[in-house]
C-alpha cells in the first residue's frame, strides 16, 4: 500500500491519511497503518528509498505463509514542500544501473549518463542504486 500523502493520479489532492479534505479543509486522519494493523496483523511500514531493505523485506513477505501489508510510506517527490536538489554524475562508469529506476531525469550516452536538471526532482534514488557513487548533489552556484 503506498502512502505518500497525496493522490496524484488524480491532480494532487490530499486524501484523509494527510487531515485534510480533498478542498483543504481539516477532517478526521486516517491512520493507514493502524487501519491495516486492525485488519491483518502481519503489517510493517517502509521507507521505500531504502531500496535494499524495501528488497529484502518483499522478498520476505512474498514467502510468508499469509496475508501480509506492507505499507510504503514516504512524501511524494512532486509535492510542492519537498525539496528539489537536482543531481549531477560525476564519473560514470556507464554500468546502466540508475537506468532501471525509469527516471526520465538520468539521460543516457554512449560514455554514461548524465542528469538533465529540469527533469530532476532531488529524490535521490540514482545515488541509493549506484554502486560507484557517482551521483552527488548539485552544488548551487
Amino acid at each position: 500500500m503506498l502512502d505518500n500523502r497525496i493522490t496524484a493520479m488524480t491532480g494532487h489532492q490530499p486524501n484523509q491519511a494527510t487531515g485534510k479534505d480533498i478542498y483543504g479543509n481539516d477532517a478526521p486522519e486516517i491512520n493507514i497503518e493502524k487501519l491495516c494493523s486492525a485488519i491483518v496483523a502481519n503489517t510493517r511500514v517502509l521507507n521505500p528509498m531504502d531500496i535494499k531493505n524495501f528488497d529484502d523485506v518483499l522478498k520476505e513477505e512474498l514467502e510468508f505463509d499469509g496475508v501480509s501489508v506492507i505499507v510504503a510510506k514516504y512524501p511524494c517527490a512532486l509535492l510542492p514542500n519537498q525539496k528539489k536538489t537536482p543531481y549531477k554524475v560525476d564519473n560514470c562508469k556507464n554500468c546502466k544501473r540508475c537506468l532501471q529506476l525509469g527516471c526520465p531525469a538520468i539521460i543516457p550516452e554512449e560514455n554514461g549518463v548524465y542528469v538533465d536538471n529540469t527533469l530532476c526532482n532531488g529524490c535521490g534514488l540514482c545515488a541509493s542504486v549506484c554502486p560507484f557513487d557517482s551521483f552527488h548533489v548539485e552544488e548551487k552556484q
